[in-house]
């Protein structure tokens, strides 16, 4: 399976491929580009196979199993390796691909409730539950940034967050006054 089925050495190396009799090469890429390559270099492909993933009726597939591969990365990373750092980035780019992924969310909230690069995971999560409109779920994380946070100055921060989310995106007057009052303590 050549990716890049339209490139010169691709197609001259499948060309040698199909001529021993080694295998059968696929290629993969834009049919016209792939045929028009084919034919500017006067090859004979036949028998090789032409996928173009842009038109396959497993696309969804293809981009469900491209996202799971991302989170799984993510995981590991997490998990397996100690860098949160890392995972969190993998977790921003898995939800850039499938913004409604719940497991992506999910880890982001276990790291700031751990504590473990909290700030990092906020980031993160905040942009995208800001970006899909779930203000609600980001009232909870900032919530749970609360927990793990220490420093004074920051935690006054983010409790006047808190409470602009509350007042002015969720239209809860009595909790963000009590988050106010938080950040006035």
């Amino acid at each position: 399976v050549f990716p890049e089925g339209a490139e010169v050495k691709v197609l001259r190396a499948s060309q040698i491929i199909l001529d021993e009799g080694i295998a059968r090469p696929i290629l993969l890429g834009s049919e016209e580009a792939i045929l028009s390559t084919i034919k500017s270099l006067e090859l004979d492909l036949t028998g090789v196979e032409i996928i173009d993933p842009t038109r396959s009726p497993k696309l969804e597939a293809y981009a469900d199993a491209y996202v799971e591969a991302l989170y799984r990365l993510a995981a590991l990373q997490q998990t397996q390796l100690a860098a949160p750092s890392k995972a969190i980035e993998g977790y921003r780019v898995t939800l850039e691909r499938a913004p409604s992924y719940e497991p992506a969310r999910q880890a982001l909230e276990g790291l700031i409730t751990a504590g473990l690069e909290a700030e990092a995971a906020m980031s993160v999560l905040n942009e995208h539950l800001r970006a899909q409109g779930d203000l609600s779920r980001l009232a909870t994380a900032l919530r749970s940034l609360l927990q793990v946070t220490e420093e004074r100055a920051r935690a006054a921060e983010l409790w006047r967050e808190l409470g602009v989310l509350l007042s002015e995106g969720l239209s809860d007057d009595v909790e963000a006054i009590e988050a106010y009052s938080e950040a006035l303590r």
